[in-house]
């Protein structure tokens, strides 16, 4: 595996569906992944419907080999399993590896505790030191190449972060 991506779901409404706004955002950022990563692409979604319709719009830019449903990666309040509603990042971590089995790039769709804790926690498993950036928006999509180190961070406002999370060199804003 040579990326793994990181997209908190999109805003959505009292029954899970999701805004237009994050309908668009989410398709902006599946085009950013599309133009970044390599296939063959795998996505691990959480279960709630909210992410489920984010990775679906993502789907259809990624064409991944497969979309697998997790309860592990379904946090917050409303977690259907509540021993993972803080996020558990180990088991986060079993999901990545077994996802990267056939995939290049392994596309994480969850929610807020995921978002803010496992890339920092991917890099210090993978690298021994470093960290990601600030915590991530509803649609953002965060890029980190497993093998530099390099992360990029879609902004929900179109802005694309460069860094590298384990030097903190580089470190650039730019519109996408």
């Amino acid at each position: 595996m040579r990326y793994v991506a990181i997209v908190r779901h999109g805003d959505y409404k009292a029954d899970g569906t999701l805004k237009q706004v994050s309908t668009v955002r989410l398709s902006r950022a599946a085009e950013f992944l599309a133009d970044r990563v390599q296939a063959p692409v795998r996505i691990a979604c959480s279960v709630q419907a909210r992410a489920k319709n984010s990775a679906d719009i993502l789907a259809g830019r990624l064409i991944p080999i497969g979309i697998d449903y997790y309860d592990e990666l379904a946090t917050g309040r409303d977690a259907p399993i509540k021993k993972y509603a803080r996020g558990d990042m180990e088991a986060v971590h079993v999901i990545v590896e077994h996802s990267a089995d056939d995939a290049q790039t392994v596309v994480l769709v969850t929610h807020y505790e995921v978002c803010n804790h496992y890339p920092d926690f991917y890099i210090e498993r993978v690298f021994g030191a470093g960290s990601a950036s600030r915590p991530m928006r509803r649609s953002e999509a965060l890029i980190i190449d497993s093998e530099t180190g390099d992360c990029e961070l879609l902004e929900s406002e179109g802005f694309v972060l460069s860094w590298n999370s384990v030097s903190g060199d580089g470190l650039e804003r730019i519109r996408y």
